[in-house]
């Protein structure tokens, strides 16, 4: 159902942007490509060195970007729009003064996709190949400094069209340089396709795979992003140039070690995101991610309105195990805060007045040999019974399987049916980035102590 509402709705959003013409050029893509040469097999490593020049540099966006965060934090926490406001304005004198930046990033990211024939009337087509190649580089220089800084800001600034732009204006740039080097070694026998070619290489191609390129140093997108470009552009010529540009600046992104520009942002975050591919290989067990931690619980019957709601404001929860007595704490179930307050309408309503703080409210069903006392309302049907439960031996990699197989919230911890302990999905994820980090701090310290240079490592050799 929901797979044939969205081809309903993308139909639909087809068919009207094609009676629009939203963009102005006749076609529902954005950027209309004139590329009118195709690509020749010698220029497949060209691509790939793009590619992987990309995934660096969108590689060095993401930590630079992190880093300065992280020092936007510590400085500029409490003079966000006075920050907007002047680098509103720096950017705007930078754009104005800059080779190519007075527009919008968009117009700058179609111009970079055209081609240069004779009589364009494109600004990046009127001057020779060193000056265009000079100023582009300047410019993509200045935009990727302003794009760092840009995001993270106190206002909304995106990801996917300055990637796009900044990957354009440096793949253009070494399309030129590219294609300077087969007109002035033109005999060579690498370069034997482009003979009796009046256009060969073209540096708009270039732009293509490094957009492709840098947008996937930055997110880490692969096979998407190729559609994403055949979609902007139309171009299904280049196709094959975008997806190795693409696999390369991936490779190179990984192998560099610097993650993803939204997997750095979950981490620094402390967000609860759950990767399905993450693993977890340490010895820890499920009692070691909830100890020394004191749990609320609630008990079977003898529960009051005015203690839920003293228990609440002591801590702000969605849910409470409930246990039979808190001196057997025999496990019963689950309830969620909102099940409890629409239980407690419920009532409400049924009785027609208002439960009071000393209301008491029974979380099991009323039986002959123990029915409901003067007072006393049963909300029984809140308790989830049929919850997730593991020993405290449990190893946190089988935890870590459950909440990715079964996207578990939280799961109980008992002991012969003795409640001891709940594991939340927050909970786990923040133990095992801090068993991570642990690790990671041990891999440095030691890595460090066998430097020869290290103090440690001095000491060992004097005691020697």
């Amino acid at each position: 159902k929901a797979l044939m509402s969205a081809l309903i709705c993308g139909v639909t959003a087809v068919l009207v942007q094609s009676k629009v013409d939203l963009w102005h050029t006749g076609r529902i893509v954005q950027f209309s490509v004139n590329v009118q040469h195709n690509w020749h097999f010698f220029e497949l490593p060209a691509f790939a060195v793009l590619g992987a020049f990309a995934g660096l540099a969108g590689s060095l966006f993401n930590e630079l970007n992190i880093r300065v965060i992280r020092w936007r934090k510590a400085h500029f926490k409490n003079w966000r729009v006075t920050e907007v406001c002047v680098f509103g304005a720096v950017t705007g004198v930078i754009n104005f003064v800059t080779p190519y930046g007075s527009g919008s990033l968009l117009d700058l990211l179609g111009d970079m996709f055209q081609d240069c024939t004779t009589g364009s009337t494109l600004e990046v087509c009127q001057d020779s190949n060193i000056t265009t190649m000079v100023k582009l580089l300047i410019l993509g220089s200045l935009k990727l400094l302003l794009f760092i800084y840009a995001v993270g800001t106190y206002l909304p600034a995106g990801v996917l069209v300055p990637s796009l732009a900044i990957g354009a204006v440096f793949g253009r740039a070494f399309g030129i340089f590219f294609r300077a080097l087969q007109e002035n070694y033109s005999s060579l026998y690498v370069f034997e396709e482009c003979f009796d070619q009046q256009f060969c290489v073209i540096p708009g191609a270039y732009a293509i795979v490094g957009a492709a390129g840098m947008l996937t140093g930055v997110t880490r997108m692969s096979i998407c992003l190729a559609i994403i470009m055949f979609e902007l552009t139309g171009s299904l010529e280049y196709l094959v140039p975008v997806i190795i540009g693409i696999l390369c600046a991936k490779w190179t992104g990984e192998a560099i070690g610097v993650e993803g520009l939204y997997e750095i942002g979950i981490e620094e975050n402390k967000l609860p995101f759950l990767d399905p591919k993450r693993e977890f290989s340490h010895p820890s067990v499920a009692e070691d991610i909830y100890k020394n931690k004191q749990f609320m619980v609630l008990t079977a019957k003898e529960c009051t309105v005015g203690g839920i709601n003293d228990l609440l404001s002591k801590k702000e929860v969605t849910g409470y195990p409930v246990v039979s007595t808190m001196e057997e704490k025999t496990l019963l179930g689950y309830a969620t805060v909102k099940s409890i307050a629409g239980a407690v309408q419920e009532e409400m309503m049924r009785t027609g007045h208002v439960l009071g703080p000393e209301a008491l409210l029974r979380f099991t069903p009323p039986t002959a040999a123990d029915p409901l006392v003067e007072g006393e309302f049963d909300i029984s049907r809140v308790v989830e019974s049929s919850m997730l439960q593991v020993e405290p031996s449990c190893p946190v990699s089988r935890l870590l399987y459950i909440f990715k197989s079964l996207g578990s919230h939280h799961v109980m911890v008992s002991k012969r049916s003795v409640f001891v302990g709940l594991v939340s999905k927050k909970d786990l994820i923040t133990f095992m980035r801090a068993v991570e980090h642990e690790e990671h701090e041990e891999e440095r310290e030691l890595v460090h102590s066998q430097k020869p240079n290290s103090p440690t490592s001095a000491s060992h050799k004097r005691s020697h």
